[in-house]
């Protein structure tokens, strides 16, 4: 029974963890991001996230990653491992350039992360 959490700044390279874990030990992963937001970069209602966030952690293994600290200690109880990617800004930075523009982003919009990441 694995039960993962990855939190850490945009850009640390948490999806792409997740997505290899979640790949080598065949664990279903739950990304923040998508429970977060509804598309049009609409905020989801914060009592349906953290409901949808508790029935993830329910299950008996996940990985669930993403930046939104309120939405990740909901899995925290039931996580058997906690990693932080905790790196510095400047590949942070590098990180979300590399990735680009994904999600039906704008570049706007990409302008925006990057400003609002690096706080």
């Amino acid at each position: 029974m694995s039960r993962l959490v990855i939190i850490g700044n945009s850009g640390s390279g948490k999806s792409t963890l997740a997505k290899a874990l979640g790949d080598a030990f065949q664990l279903p992963v739950h990304e923040l991001d998508l429970i977060h937001w509804l598309d049009g970069g609409i905020r989801r209602d914060q009592s349906a996230a953290k409901s949808m966030v508790s029935d993830c952690a329910g299950g008996e293994s996940w990985i669930i990653e993403g930046v939104f600290g309120w939405l990740a200690e909901m899995a925290l109880p039931r996580a058997t491992a906690l990693v932080w990617t905790d790196l510095a800004w400047s590949e942070c930075h590098d990180g979300l350039l590399r990735r680009g523009i994904r999600r039906g982003m704008t570049p706007g919009d990409q302008h925006e992360l990057i400003d609002w990441a690096g706080g």
